[in-house]
This record gives structure tokens, C-alpha cells and sequence, in this order.
């Protein structure tokens, strides 16, 4: 890889850095190679159907060779995210992605999206509350854009809310329009890596890929989900959307309703200023770059581990947490003019823009017809929409002080939300 862009010491000689990263790239080449021919494995197996997919990774987790594929397929996703994101970072930081390292450097990035592709979109094929759900809360936060917020929602899920179909569009992205990608960038990866002359090392190949067969637990597999999972939103975010979520309650403690610049924008302007690099890299200074990935770096740990609260739990169940409904008997004692002021209200102010007309529910959030059979208090909805996270810890929506909901209006809305529908 010794070539005039390239970093060199004053014999002429490749630093280890650059043997290190191109062993790295290879590596990532491969295990990704490995990951697709696993994926191609347990498709066989798996149906992908609301009915039958819980049932049939269940089987796979029963044992034999089923139960390890898929334990390192599961695994070896999380590992190459994390092998990627090192990857990424290191190029950037030794400044491999000026010529002659341009073509390998989008390789890489092309696989780091694709990996974090497959965890999304893998999270949902068991069928389980936890994956359900997630992706209902993924869909939404995406709803939350303006102009094309909805219609990528609505994409995602096939309709205005999760709904039976929606496993069928998250499957066939995660076997065929993903896979078309990666292995568009793999080769680019692999022709990189043959036009700088360079090899991956042994180590970097396979000690990654045994580690994860054979030390990793088995992969997480919760309750099968039922329709009732469908509208809901009580999940725990997955560790490798965390920051995202962390981003997104900062800014919408910012701005209300501005959570969609912290999980969209924020990450949108970093990966831009990634892929921009190998055009603009000759005239940056190394030190600017290393600086400005410094800090997207910081900002998004920052707010994940000032807003995003706890993640879902890595192995185990995951199933969402139950609801505690208050003490008070539902229903009692209701304002009923109130109420109907407090419908009025909820349509005229934002809460009708997230969980739809009449709190019927929507892409962006669940809907609100039947929680007064879990909270009957106006305390409890009144501290809800002040500060979500006061009453629920990893709530996505977002807070609405009094410049945004009065008193009054907040009162009544309460009134609304704790009386029967």
C-alpha cells in the first residue's frame, strides 16, 4: 500500500497503521462474506409470516447446528457494526481516505449502513414484543420529519401503523435489497484491497469469527407478539440505536418536537462530512478532521449517556415491561365538559400531530383510547406530558413545558385521556 498518498516514514517504509487498517478491511470483507452465506443458511428455515416466525427462530434456538448458526449469525452482526465503526474510525483518524484509498474507504461505510441495516431490520424477523415494538418506535421517530417523514414511515410499515404486512417489507429488505448492497461493496472492498496489493491477516480473519461462535450466549428471543404489540411503544431501545435515542430526547428538550434533528439530522451531517472526505481530504487538514469526528463522537456518547436512558438488555427475553395501572378505580368521578374540552384541546394542540385525531393513534405514536384503564389519576397524565422521562425513564415522546401546553389545556387533556372511551 506503499503509494505517493499514502503515510510513510522517512525510509519509505508502510506504517504499521496502514497494514493494520488494510488487515482490517479484509477482515471486514470476510466476515461479511461468512454473514451472508450463514443468512442464506436459516432462510431456509424461517417463515416469514406474523403467524409462524416466532415458531420458527424458536426452533432454531431448540439446538443443533441451527441454534449456532444462528447464535453467530445474531452475534456476528453486533460485532461487525462495532468492527466497522473501529474501522471507519481509524481510516479517518490516520487519514485513509485520500487516494490511493478512496475506493476501499466507501467500502467500508457501504458496510458499516449495511450492518446496521441487518440489525435493524433482523430485530423484527423473530416476532417477539421486543422486535415488534422497536420497530413501531423506529418507524415513528422517522414519522416525526417534516415533508417526508410520514411517507417514509409509511413505507416502512405498509400502512399508517405496524400491521401484518409490515414483516414481509422488513424481511425483504434484510434478504434481498440489503444483500444487493453489501455485495455491491464488497466489491469494491475486495478490488481496493487488489489494487493496493494488500492482504488481510489471519488474525484479524478468524479470531473475531471464532469469538463470537463460540464464547457469545444465545441470542436474544422474547414472547411472541400479538396484535396488541402492534400500537405500542413500551420497548427499551437496542444498544445499537442508543445514541440516536440519546440525541433525540437532547434536542427535543431543546426544541419541542425537535427530536427528529437529534436522531435524523444530527446523524445525517456526520456521515455526510464522512463520505465528503475522500473529495476533500487533500485540502483539510488532518488535525480539522480528527477534530470534527472528535466531536460528533462526543455529542452523541454525551447525549446517550445523558438522555437515552437504559437500553434493552443484550440476551434474555426483552420483553417490554408492563404497564402499572394506578390505584384509583377508572373512570371514577369524571369531568365529563372537561373531557370534551380536553378533546377539543388534544386535536387543536401537537398530541393530535403524534397519536392522530381523537388520540386514535398513528405511525408516530400509540394510541390513547384505552389507557384509562390503566391510569384513571389527571396527576399522572399531567406529569406525563410535563416530563415524560419523570414517570417513564425510556419514553420517546417528547416534553411540553407551558409555552407549549397551558395550565389549563393540560388539565383538561388529562380529564380527556383518564375518562372511558
Amino acid at each position: 500500500m506503499a503509494q505517493a498518498s499514502t503515510i510513510t516514514n522517512s525510509q519509505g517504509s508502510t506504517l504499521p497503521a496502514e497494514k493494520v487498517l488494510a488487515s482490517s478491511a479484509g477482515a471486514l470483507g470476510i466476515q461479511f462474506v461468512a454473514q451472508l452465506a450463514i443468512g442464506l443458511y436459516l432462510a431456509r428455515n424461517y417463515m416469514a409470516d406474523p403467524i409462524s416466525a416466532h415458531a420458527s427462530v424458536a426452533a432454531m434456538h431448540s439446538g443443533g447446528l441451527d441454534f449456532l448458526l444462528q447464535k453467530l449469525h445474531y452475534w456476528g452482526s453486533a460485532v461487525l457494526i462495532l468492527h466497522s465503526l473501529l474501522h471507519i474510525g481509524g481510516s479517518v483518524w490516520f487519514g485513509m481516505y485520500r487516494r490511493p484509498n478512496g475506493r476501499l474507504f466507501y467500502a467500508s461505510l457501504l458496510l458499516l449502513l449495511c450492518s446496521l441495516g441487518f440489525q435493524l431490520t433482523g430485530n423484527v424477523l423473530p416476532f417477539d414484543r421486543h422486535g415488534v415494538q422497536t420497530a413501531g418506535i423506529e418507524a415513528g421517530i422517522a414519522a416525526r420529519a417534516p415533508v417526508v417523514g410520514g411517507m417514509m414511515s409509511h413505507l416502512l410499515l405498509g400502512g399508517d401503523t405496524f400491521n401484518d404486512g409490515t414483516l414481509a417489507i422488513w424481511y425483504g429488505l434484510h434478504r434481498y435489497a440489503l444483500p444487493v448492497l453489501a455485495i455491491f461493496a464488497l466489491w469494491l472492498l475486495f478490488g481496493g484491497l487488489k489494487q493496493l496489493s494488500a492482504k488481510p491477516g489471519r488474525i484479524a480473519i478468524w479470531v473475531p469469527l471464532l469469538l463470537t461462535f463460540v464464547l457469545t450466549p444465545p441470542s436474544p428471543l422474547g414472547t411472541g407478539a400479538t396484535s396488541a404489540d402492534y400500537g405500542a411503544f413500551s420497548a427499551k431501545v437496542s444498544w445499537y440505536m442508543w445514541p440516536l435515542h440519546g440525541t433525540m430526547r437532547a434536542f427535543d428538550g431543546l426544541i419541542s418536537g425537535g427530536g427528529w434533528i437529534g436522531a435524523m439530522v444530527v446523524p445525517g451531517l456526520l456521515l455526510a462530512f464522512v463520505f465528503a472526505l475522500p473529495l476533500i481530504g487533500e485540502r483539510v487538514k488532518p488535525l480539522v478532521v480528527r477534530s470534527v469526528l472528535a466531536g460528533f463522537a462526543v455529542v452523541l456518547l454525551g447525549c446517550g449517556l445523558g438522555f437515552a436512558g437504559s437500553a434493552a438488555p443484550l440476551t434474555g427475553t426483552r420483553d417490554p415491561a408492563a404497564d402499572v395501572a394506578s390505584s384509583s378505580a377508572p373512570g371514577t368521578t369524571v369531568d365529563k365538559a372537561l373531557a370534551a374540552k380536553g378533546l377539543e384541546a388534544f386535536n387543536r394542540l401537537d398530541c393530535a400531530s403524534c397519536h392522530g385525531k381523537d388520540a386514535k393513534g398513528s405511525a408516530s405514536a400509540p394510541s390513547l383510547l384505552t389507557t384509562w384503564k390503566r391510569h384513571a389519576d389527571a396527576d399522572y397524565y399531567m406529569k406525563y406530558v410535563r416530563n415524560p422521562s419523570s414517570m417513564r425513564a425510556d419514553s420517546t415522546m417528547p416534553a411540553f413545558p407551558v409555552s407549549a401546553v397551558s395550565d389549563a389545556d393540560l388539565k383538561a387533556v388529562a380529564e380527556f385521556l383518564r375518562s372511558p372511551k
